[in-house]
């Protein structure tokens, strides 16, 4: 483990006299919370045995290793790296577009259930734009280009009352 002592030790640069923290690249060290010094990796043996930078420097180098020298030292190079701090996690979110949409609903239109080629599959705002929806997840979806047409500028809400309506008005007509 690499200690406070062992890094201010190793302070270099303009600043070294008022304690400027310089990191070496060996030293591969970050400040917890607190102040101490954490290891932010740590390499890792075929037998799965773990050593920080300090210890792995210690271990003689074997036949057929690789090698890194250096004017003072020489050192193993690792096959495993063990990341032990993290400073970012990569982003996981994944990009909206027309095709992940499909991707998503995987070609069904979401009004009528029926599966669809791409090409006669287009993409629908269930709140449309012109009464305030959104591009975004929530409010896009893949819909054919029958239903797309007949939902209109309308909310499925209307749409269902709009339904309603005709089949009351078709009851009635008929009796």
């Amino acid at each position: 483990m690499i200690t406070r002592e062992a890094v201010d030790a190793q302070t270099v640069g303009p600043g070294a006299s008022r304690g400027v923290y310089l990191p070496s690249v060996a030293a591969q060290a970050a400040r917890a919370r607190d102040g101490r010094v954490l290891p932010i990796a740590r390499a890792i043996t075929p037998e799965f045995v773990s050593y920080d930078f300090e210890n792995w420097c210690d271990l003689p180098p074997g036949a057929g290793d690789q090698v890194i020298h250096t004017p003072t030292m020489s050192v193993c190079v690792p096959k495993v790296i063990q990341l032990v701090h993290y400073d970012k996690l990569p982003s996981r979110e994944v990009r909206f577009t027309r095709r992940n949409i499909f991707y998503r609903d995987r070609n069904r239109c979401q009004y009528c259930g029926k599966t669809f080629p791409q090409r006669e599959i287009n993409l629908d705002h269930v709140k449309p734009i012109s009464r305030g929806g959104t591009s975004r997840w929530e409010n896009v979806v893949c819909a054919c280009i029958r239903c797309n047409t007949q939902k209109g500028d309308r909310l499925p809400e209307d749409r269902e009352t709009d339904q309603a309506r005709a089949f009351s008005h078709s009851a009635t007509c008929t009796a």
